[in-house]
């Protein structure tokens, strides 16, 4: 599967029309929801599932900087089009955002030490309760995260030899003092 994602990559997988948000899930053969437990927050995940029987590999995605509910437009058609590829997708609300308690963490180069680690151990939680799901390969897992995400995908990959690969977008090379220098002039 992982060839048929990288070939669908090249091929502009991603570069798809933008669905209108909604909440609720978008796989074919229905829809998982539930929530974890993360250090006493409570985060909302819901599991779409492809065409057919599983148990299907799952990619876990994880949400970028800001308000990034798992509604969010473009995680919406990033999940459509893996769902298409014959993967669950199990998309979450970052905590503070949707239906997740907590507030939304403000990243800085003050708190990275402690906001990237509870972003992963956010993501973690609800990976270990995806896993818990008949429906889900809990041995075949994968990991998908846009900007911020690129941060704590590393360290959430390196906690469950479980996950096969991992797709960073547009992340994880600029330093947090950086980007918040450049939010602040408006340039993102």
């Amino acid at each position: 599967m992982l060839k048929r994602l990288g070939r669908a990559a090249v091929g502009g997988a991603f570069s798809l029309a933008f669905a209108a948000c909604g909440s609720g899930g978008l796989g074919p053969s229905g829809s998982i929801d539930g929530f974890v437990d993360s250090g006493g927050t409570s985060i909302y995940y819901i599991i779409d599932l492809p065409e057919g029987e599983g148990p299907f590999q799952a990619i876990v995605y994880g949400p970028g900087s800001g308000n990034a509910p798992a509604n969010l437009r473009h995680h919406v058609s990033h999940a459509q089009r893996l769902i298409e590829l014959g993967y669950a997708v199990v998309r979450y609300d970052k905590r503070g955002t949707g239906r997740s308690e907590g507030e939304v963490p403000s990243l800085s180069t003050g708190n990275s030490e402690t906001v990237v680690p509870q972003l992963a151990a956010d993501m973690m939680e609800v990976l270990r309760g995806a896993q818990d799901h008949e429906e889900i390969d809990s041995e075949r897992l994968a990991l998908f995260g846009l900007s911020q995400a690129a941060w704590y995908l590393p360290i959430v990959a390196t906690e469950f030899p479980e996950v096969q690969f991992v797709i960073m977008v547009t992340g994880g090379l600029t330093p947090v003092d950086y980007q918040n220098y450049w939010k602040f002039f408006g340039v993102y």
